[in-house]
Parts: structure tokens; sequence; C-alpha cells
């Protein structure tokens, strides 16, 4: 016989491209706001992605200013999302103090369960392996593995936020990471 296991889900938290507040996000979704803008990065024109959903400015730099260290230390882009986002979470949850031990949960029995896509493939490096006839040079990719982009999901596989997240919160149960089928198909 099988034991039933409860799951709640207790707190919720996020980064999306219209806002870093659930409700706020939320009543902007619903009046049919679009967080999809046109992408401005340098050489944005050559690449065959023309728009993007991305954290504003201002909002990158909330979450870099309230995880400094990690910011300098990790520098990756979806771990600070997923750490800013654990942290609301855990706020929502009543629980913020959990590194202080001032919560009513048992540490061994929190956990992280971590959702994540595809990751970040970042279009610097996979231009600069494409060759002229629009081809990957495998061969060029291996010989300047080392020049990966830092955030770039070839350096960082999608368990490794939710393994930090842990770490951080003091969390010491079950900890996983939920990949998406389109996330599974990149790290095939």
């Amino acid at each position: 016989m099988t034991k039933k296991r409860r799951v709640v889900i207790t707190g919720l938290g996020l980064a999306t491209s219209l806002g870093l507040d659930v409700e706020e996000s939320w009543n902007r979704a619903l009046n049919g706001e679009s967080g999809i803008k046109k992408l401005s990065l340098d050489g944005a024109e050559q690449s065959p992605v023309q728009a993007v959903g991305a954290v504003t400015d201002n909002d990158w730099n909330k979450i870099t200013q309230e995880f400094r260290e990690e910011a300098d230390k990790e520098g990756e882009r979806r771990t600070l999302f997923a750490m800013w986002a654990a942290q609301r979470a855990l706020e929502d949850a009543g629980l913020e103090k959990i590194n202080a031990g001032d919560f009513s949960v048992e540490v061994n029995r929190a956990g992280v369960i971590l959702a994540a896509g595809l990751g970040i493939n970042r279009l610097e490096d996979i231009q600069r392996w494409v060759n002229s006839e629009k081809q990957f040079d495998y061969t060029r990719f291996n010989r300047e593995y080392r020049d990966v982009h830092r955030e770039s999901i070839i350096k960082n596989n999608s368990n490794r936020p939710s393994g930090l997240i842990a770490e951080k919160f003091g969390l010491k149960g079950y900890n996983a990471t939920i990949t998406t089928a389109c996330a599974s198909a990149t790290q095939a």
C-alpha cells in the first residue's frame, strides 16, 4: 500500500517581465498587458529572435541589490530570479526568518521543488559558433568552450538554482527540479 503524502503550497514568488510581485503581475496579465518587447541588444538585428519577455532593468537592479553576494559570485540571471522568487514565496508563507530558526516548520521537512524551463541560451554564444553557412561549428566550440558566458545553459544545468536556494535559505528537506518538456530536449 502506498503511503499518501500531502504537498502544501504555502507561498508564491516570481520574477517576470510583468513585474516582481505576484498580485501586480497577475493583474497586468489579466488586463491584457504583454511582457514581450522588441529585442534591443547589440547585434539583435542579426538574430532570428526579434522579441523577448525580459525582466526590466529596474527590477533586475532590485534583485541584484537584494542578493549582492550571489550576484557577484554567481551572476547567472536565472539563478538570481529563482532566489528572488524563493525569498518572496517564503515571505508570502510567513517563513521569511527561516535562517534565524524562527519558524514553526521542521527544517528537515522544508525543501525546494523548482520547475525549470529552457535556461538561458546566450545568443552571443550561439552566434559565435555558427559558421557562414549557418551551421553550428562543433570543432570551434570545443576549442573555445572556456569562453562560454557564465549565464549560459551550457555551464548552468537546470537543477543548480534549487540547490543554491536550499542552501541559502536552510531548507534541508526534499530538493528537486522538474524540467519542462522544452528543456528536456535541450538537455538531452
